[in-house]
């Protein structure tokens, strides 16, 4: 006969409650008490159980399908919570705000798009053939390297010279 299961009411809102916070599917089993393969097997008998009529569940069945609405629920409104502050960071009004503010919009905007869309925004492997076909890059001098860091935030550097003072 099989050991009954500890996926207790108490365990299941620990653990809901943790993914709530923010804390990976691991750190949220871990600080429930359960081993996080126990977590990924409670999660794979409840995505099992979904596929079952609700009406033709046994309690178990019900019990873990109702344990992963609720996780898939908890991690959905993490998410959505994450994304909102990112977007707020990125909202900001680019007249008045300060280089501060603008590299935080930036990095912001970077880490959504890379994440939200990979494929358009982020790091694209190179094909070895392409890397033995290119000529090797030209290390840029100190100079050239300054020049185009004032070419990309000339309207920066010159927006922090007026607010300072420094025309």
């Amino acid at each position: 006969m099989a050991r009954p299961t500890s996926l207790n009411a108490q365990t299941q809102r620990r653990i809901i409650e943790a993914v709530r916070q923010g804390a990976s599917l691991s750190y949220a089993a871990k600080a429930s008490g359960v081993d996080s393969a126990t977590l990924r097997r409670w999660r794979r008998k409840g995505e099992i159980a979904l596929k079952i009529k609700p009406n033709e569940r046994s309690s178990d069945e019900k019990r873990y399908a109702r344990f992963c609405t609720a996780l898939e629920r908890a991690l959905c409104e993490v998410e959505i919570k994450a994304c909102a502050v990112i977007v707020n960071a990125m909202d900001i009004d680019f007249e008045t705000a300060s280089i501060a503010e603008m590299r935080l919009a930036l990095r912001a905007a970077t880490w959504f798009l890379v994440r939200r869309d990979p494929e358009n925004y982020g790091n694209r492997p190179v094909a070895s053939s392409e890397v033995a076909s290119r000529p090797p890059a030209k290390e840029p001098t100190v100079e050239e390297g300054w020049a185009t860091l004032q070419a990309i935030f000339s309207e920066d550097i010159d927006r922090w010279r007026v607010e300072h003072g420094e025309n």
